[in-house]
């Protein structure tokens, strides 16, 4: 069974192959036979011709070629009927082959222009219908049938079919040596204008006039005619508008006074009472949208619509009194914002506007520069409070300014804190300390812990004081809270250890001996008395001898610990005592300069920190540390000079993301007149 299917398939397929294969024979024979009656009738073997075409039809009738070839030997035999048939099938078989139809419209017009010399009109009809169909864009022919159209008064055919005659020559509208198009436009002008559709008439009349007429004139003469029917119903339409203003109906003379520009464009007395008619309209809209403006807080906006109404109606008092307080409120703003001329008029460029101060003031907040932030975020404020279009952003900014709030309560919370320790006020001082977040400083724990020692509450103070070991191993006030406690209750060995290693990274600690002598009195009953009497001797002798030295030293020491600690009043109170004794050396100067520069500069007493800075710099120039303090003071102080210019681009450069320092650099190089490379380079 298979063996069969199979069979009937490869027999199908061998059949498939030879019919394919007839085919093209056929068709390969069809073209030869084709090309031997060509060379047959260029060779005025006419029979042979004959004989070849025919078995060429006869192979392929549906082929147009041997047809195009049978007309060309008819011509030459003089057998105008068969030619045409001839003719007239090969266009029927390749209509798109312009070869093919060119041929055949050319024999059609003979035989049009001997039935025109016969003035036979059905033949004159019948000829003209069929080049139209072959070849519906035939300008000579068209217009003919166009010109008898428009004369009978058909007047949309007419139209119609010049306008189908103007698409399929579209390609000569450049070819204004052409009658046959300028004839066309004068046609269609004509028919425009009896329709009284002027523009339109005008359009066509124009385009006439740009090409060669017999009747050169026609075309001029058809646009005077249009141009007077034009100013004539101009005329009326001013007439009518000025009747419809009258009466109050402003849109309707508007919309007459358009029509009339439409007929005429820009003409003089249109367009003059069409603009104070449009301007007295937009006054009106624009005054009652300036009033809502006024009312939802958006004066910026309301200015412009103001100064519009009051160039249209000059004698509006309302419009001008609304416009002098929008005036003054915008002038006041420009004050705020330090900025010359006026805003942008747009919301959205307004928008921007707000956004770079709100951007502006997030950086310098980033960077602890909160006086430079508020003073952006009042700025962005201060336009919000003008454009009610933009309250948008108000959540923004009132959220951004109420960190700053709360950073400023923290520090003045901080501040009473510290404040009320140095006065002893303990139970002030966990009021205020209390309230701040255990995080917001590294000394807090331990300051919270002497706190709540000092005011008896011992578990808590030792919670305190132990977490800030956690945190900060080697905080001393911990330490010894920690010891005092352990005294107190009787663990003195404790006691001790925690007074040690208070002694040996800072021996002249607040009442450390005392509670040291006391923390060590049990291990030492026995000697105690004999070390006290070799410790007093040798301090004795030490005092004698090495007082003043040791007096500096431990000063500078003292002052060093101060700093490390971030105690810097206590650090600076340490050398100022010491800053003019007689023992200092340059060394020693350089030293107290070295610290006082640090710690004036983490205080913010710039001015003070630029003078130890200079005092480092004129003792050695290449002290790359006392430079870059140096421009850091001059940043605190946003110090724009000559003498403070280098120094600050030398901190730049090492320094680059520093947004405060960018700032005040970007801020200078923008209002200077010639820019350096570091200025190009900053901005």
């Amino acid at each position: 069974m298979n063996r069969l299917k199979f069979k009937t398939v490869l027999l199908l397929t061998a059949l498939s192959v030879l019919v394919s294969l007839s085919a093209f024979a056929i068709s390969d024979e069809a073209r030869e036979l084709n090309r031997k009656g060509e060379l047959a009738i260029n060779s005025g073997h006419h029979q042979e011709a004959v004989q070849h075409l025919k078995q060429a039809m006869q192979l392929e009738p549906e082929w147009a070629a041997p047809y195009f070839n049978a007309a060309k030997l008819m011509r030459l035999r003089n057998n105008r009927e068969e030619m045409t048939k001839a003719t007239r099938k090969a266009v029927a078989l390749e209509p798109d082959n312009a070869t093919y139809v060119e041929a055949y419209v050319k024999i059609l017009k003979e035989d049009l222009q001997g039935a025109e010399k016969a003035s036979s009109q059905a033949d004159i009809k019948r000829l003209r219908d069929e080049i139209l169909r072959v070849d519906p864009g035939n300008l000579d022919v068209g217009l003919q049938v166009v010109n008898e159209l428009y004369k009978d008064g058909n007047l949309d055919k007419a139209s119609d079919m010049a306008e189908e005659l103007l698409e399929k020559n579209a390609a000569r509208r450049t070819d204004y040596a052409s009658e046959n198009m300028g004839e066309l436009f004068y046609i269609l002008g004509n028919i425009s204008l009896k329709r009284n559709n002027l523009t339109e008439a005008r359009s066509h009349a124009d385009n006439a006039s740009k090409y060669s007429m017999a009747k050169p004139d026609s075309a001029k003469q058809l646009i005077a005619k249009i141009r007077e029917e034009q100013e004539a119903a101009v005329a009326l339409l001013l007439t009518q508008a000025k009747e419809q203003s009258s009466s109050g109906d402003t849109e309707g003379a508007i919309a007459t006074l358009k029509r009339a520009d439409e007929i005429i464009p820009n003409n003089e007395l249109v367009l003059q009472e069409l603009t104070k008619l449009t301007s007295s309209r937009d006054a009106k809209t624009a005054m009652a949208e300036a009033r809502q403006l006024v009312k939802n807080g958006s004066w910026l906006e309301a200015r412009d619509m103001l100064e519009y109404v009051v160039s249209v109606e000059p004698g509006n008092s309302e419009a001008q009194n609304l416009l002098k307080q929008a005036s003054d409120k915008e002038d006041a703003l420009m004050k705020i914002l330090e900025r010359p001329g006026r805003l942008p008029r747009y919301s959205e460029d307004r928008a921007g506007l707000v956004e770079g101060y709100l951007r502006r003031g997030k950086q310098f907040l980033e960077a602890g520069n909160q006086k430079n932030a508020m003073i952006s975020f009042n700025r962005g404020m201060a336009i919000l409070e003008l454009d009610s279009g933009l309250k948008r952003f108000v959540p923004q900014f009132e959220s951004e300014m109420s960190k700053i709030k709360a950073e400023d309560d923290k520090k003045e919370l901080w501040r009473k804190g510290v404040e009320a320790r140095n006065a002893y006020e303990y139970e002030d001082t966990l009021k205020y300390l209390s309230q701040l977040p255990r995080n917001y400083d590294v000394q807090l724990p331990s300051l919270l812990a002497e706190a709540y020692w000092k005011t008896g509450d011992e578990e808590k103070a030792l919670e305190l004081a132990r977490y800030q070991l956690t945190i900060q191993a080697e905080n001393n006030r911990a330490k010894f809270i920690i010891g005092s406690i352990s005294l107190e209750n009787g663990d003195k060995e404790a006691a001790f250890n925690y007074f040690t290693e208070i002694y040996n990274s800072d021996p002249d600690y607040p009442e450390l001996k005392d509670k040291l002598l006391q923390s060590s009195a049990a291990k030492w009953k026995t000697i105690f008395p004999i070390l006290l009497l070799v410790l007093l001797a040798w301090i004795a002798y030490a005092l004698y001898k090495y007082l003043p030295e040791y007096n500096k030293n431990s000063s500078l020491r003292k002052a060093q610990s101060y700093l490390k600690k971030e105690m810097h009043d206590e650090c600076i109170s340490e050398l100022v005592k010491i800053k003019r004794l007689p023992n200092l050396t340059q060394f020693d100067g350089a030293l107290i300069s070295r610290i006082l520069a640090q710690a004036y500069l983490k205080k913010g007493i710039y001015d003070r920190a630029i003078g130890e800075c200079k005092h480092l710099i004129s003792i050695s120039p290449k002290d790359e540390e006392a430079h870059t303090w140096l421009g850091y003071a001059y940043l605190g102080r946003r110090m724009l000079s000559p003498e403070s210019l280098p120094e600050l681009l030398n901190l730049y450069q090492k320094d680059p993301r520093n947004i405060a320092l960018v700032s005040l650099l970007g801020s200078h190089y923008t209002q200077s007149k010639n820019i350096s490379d570091d200025g190009i380079k900053i901005l």
